[in-house]
């Protein structure tokens, strides 16, 4: 899938890199600009991105659609979708989309983006799922996804029944590359299987991007490197190259022509690769060149030979000057507000395909100014106070090459200020007097009033102000904790989630090696290993996970039923069978619960004693006790296992912490059980000897009935 990744200031970056040799230099000078967050407000995901036909940079973004007008980034939210993973444009400026279970078409109307949704024309029985690609090819818009292909010609939607596949339009043909089956081309909308050579290993072709001299195209594949692909003959030759070695360890994303003779490939891992013609690595340009990330998605080259990369946190713009275009048909445009109360308007101009930070403008507001003004780099003009009237305003913009824009205008007319009118002046000359004495009268009791309103407003902004800081420092403070945790998560849990995954990988490679059955045996033992430790460490990230987003939900259960469902999952752990278990409760003891938390709270707790017992012990057990308390309960797990040393107690419940290098476990179940108990109000204590074993004693408030439900 290529976009399932639901990241400061401008950043402009200028570095040297290596040179090309004689016509290709020009990649000396590097021009980096990263948009990210702070500059659209959004979601840091971006995906698909295109130059509209209005010079306009659009982005399928994770909250919506982002629209760049060289001014502000702008965000057009679909409640339709939860995310935009592809994006294309028609002829008619109609903007397609597709995401998240849903794909439509977004059209300007009076300066509003409105979108309609496609999907209503589907029968009931299809899914969507994710749609990952939209391309627009003769008369008609293919989205291509999970679960299918879905055509549409204007009118109507038909399913082509061709799943998990990406689309491609290829010398006048449309190919679909399927995982793990090949490539097919559609004739009269059928999938027809042409090269199921080109399954490549279980990978997929991302992109085609056409060879020098009309000699085919390279066919660019996530994981195996690029190929020579015959669109006739659908053959394919892999391309022994620095390249397709480079991108086997970092991932292609996405490939596109750059300039007259090179390429630019967006990777997984490695950010933006710069080629030749043959394929030879000119430039690598990552974060530390001044990118968001070094994690890309798709990539292209706008209209001024700027490279637009989507990526996981943000959008980066990379160009050589010396490379530069310049854009044909410019044009400025045009928003505008009206100043309520102030007799005035305020407008806001840009012009698609430059910056802010190139353009100059001149502005003049006919009916009130005499002429154009000097160029200035203001894209805001503000005016109060007009006279009632007919205005038209003019603007255009001095491009970086001295050039002027096409004028933008807009006319409008505002009414006469109400004090300019004859009936106010005649009330004002009939009766100065009554209304200077009337207004004293009003004027002196006001004041009065606002006085007694001004004291006791200072003196409760006054003591609100006071609260308010301290919240303000104590919020601060709650935050630098949780991005500290949030960081030390997302570093720990991708190693964690990456080291199971490259063992498995090469127990299989190996596998496919070694024909030997014992070999084979052990091979799928470690296999096995390894997914049992993923399912572990995944089973933590959605505790984890439910902690922060369920809610508290409470309901009667009785707490045999529960042990015995946590220790039923557990049968199957290793050595689980040799541990004796205890219950010192009554059997039909019922406890009112958040009864998914207390799960969680058992469910670690009873696992992290069985992990780390000591089997060498005579008669091994894990006794589970509960008791009821005044105003709650006390839940007892107890073992006769290896123990804790006391230098460790203290930092068993920290995040992804481990006693030891040899230690199972992830390392985040007891920070679970601990962020369980804080979000249910409860407490933990830890009682251990080495060598003798371990309790945990567990204090839980008791619900009131009424907010309980029967479970």
């Amino acid at each position: 899938m290529r976009g399932s990744w639901t990241i400061i200031g401008t950043l402009l970056c200028i570095f040297l890199g290596t040179s090309l040799v004689n016509a290709q230099s020009f990649l000396d000078s590097l021009v980096i600009r990263a948009f990210n967050q702070a500059h659209y407000r959004v979601a840091s995901f971006n995906y698909t991105g295109i130059q509209g036909l209005d010079n306009r940079i659009y982005f399928a973004n994770e909250s919506g659609m982002l629209c760049y007008n060289g001014s502000k980034w702008q965000l057009a939210p679909i409640k339709e979708f939860k995310s935009v993973f592809s994006i294309a444009q028609a002829d008619d400026s109609t903007v397609y989309l597709g995401g998240d279970s849903e794909f439509g078409y977004m059209r300007e109307v009076d300066g509003d983006f409105q979108y309609t949704s496609l999907t209503p024309l589907l029968a009931d029985t299809f899914k969507i799922g994710e749609i990952w690609q939209t391309l627009i090819y003769e008369d008609a818009v293919y989205f291509s996804g999970y679960y299918g292909i879905f055509k549409y010609n204007g009118n109507r939607i038909t399913r082509i029944n061709q799943t998990d596949g990406h689309i491609f339009s290829v010398d006048g043909k449309l190919i679909v590359s399927v995982f793990g089956k090949g490539l097919f081309e559609l004739v009269d909308d059928k999938p027809v299987l042409r090269n199921p050579d080109a399954a490549m290993a279980n990978d997929i072709a991302f992109s085609f991007i056409p060879r020098p001299g009309g000699q085919g195209y390279y066919m660019v594949t996530s994981e195996n490197g690029f190929f020579e692909f015959n669109a006739q003959t659908f053959d394919i030759n892999y391309v022994d190259s620095e390249l397709s070695d480079l991108t086997k360890e970092i991932w292609s994303y996405d490939a596109t022509v750059f300039g007259d003779s090179l390429y630019a490939i967006s990777t997984w891992s490695g950010g933006l690769i710069i080629t030749n013609a043959e394929l030879e690595v000119k430039k690598v340009i990552n974060s530390k060149k001044g990118l968001n990330t070094d994690e890309m998605r798709e990539v292209f080259e706008g209209e001024r030979g700027h490279l637009w990369v989507g990526t996981n946190s943000g959008i980066s713009e990379v160009y050589w000057p010396s490379h530069e275009r310049e854009i044909t048909d410019v044009s400025t445009v045009l928003t505008t507000k009206e100043k309520d109360g102030q007799n005035g308007i305020s407008f806001e101009f840009a012009t698609p395909g430059y910056h802010i930070s190139e353009i100059e403008y001149t502005s003049y507001l006919e009916g009130f100014e005499k002429d154009f003004g000097p160029p200035r780099r203001d894209f805001i003009k503000e005016y109060t106070n007009l006279d009632g009237g007919e205005y038209s305003f003019r603007v255009k913009a001095k491009l970086p090459n001295g050039n002027f824009s096409e004028e933008a205008h807009y006319s409008f007319a505002l009414p006469t200020p109400f004090y300019l009118t004859p009936e106010f002046i005649v009330s004002v000359i009939l009766g100065p007097t009554a209304l200077f004495f009337l207004f004293y009268y009003l004027r002196t009791k006001q004041l009065k009033v606002m006085n007694e309103r001004l004291e006791a407003i200072v003196a409760s902004r006054t003591k609100e102000l006071v609260t308010k800081q301290g919240q303000l420092q104590e919020t601060n403070n709650h935050l630098k904790v949780i991005n500290s945790e949030l960081d030390n998560f997302v570093y720990r849990s991708s190693h964690d989630l990456v080291a199971p995954l490259k063992s498995l990988r090469g127990l299989i490679r190996l596998a496919s090696i070694d024909r030997d059955e014992k070999s084979l045996n052990t091979y799928f033992e470690k296999m096995n290993a390894s997914v049992v430790k993923l399912e572990e460490f995944i089973r933590s990230i959605m505790e984890y996970s439910t902690n922060s987003k369920v809610e508290l939900s409470y309901g009667h259960t009785k707490f045999d039923d529960m042990v015995e469902s946590v220790c039923d999952d557990l049968r199957f752990y290793e050595d689980a069978d040799k541990i004796k278990l205890i219950k010192s409760y009554d059997l039909d003891l019922e406890i009112c619960c958040d009864i998914k938390r207390i799960n969680i709270l058992l469910s670690n707790l009873i696992t992290n004693a069985i992990k780390y017992h000591n089997y060498d012990q005579e008669d091994p057990y894990v006794e589970v006790g509960l008791k009821i308390l005044d105003g709650g309960y006390e839940f007892v797990i107890r073992d006769n296992g290896s123990g804790i040393s006391s230098k460790h107690q203290k930092r068993i419940f920290d995040m992804f912490y481990r006693a030891s290098e040899n230690s199972q476990g992830s390392g985040l179940g007891l920070y679970i059980v601990q962020e369980t108990l804080k979000t249910l109000g409860g407490r933990i204590e830890v009682e251990s000897e080495v060598g003798k074993g371990t309790t945990f004693k567990v204090f839980i408030k008791r619900v009131p009935e009424k907010e309980a439900v029967l479970a």
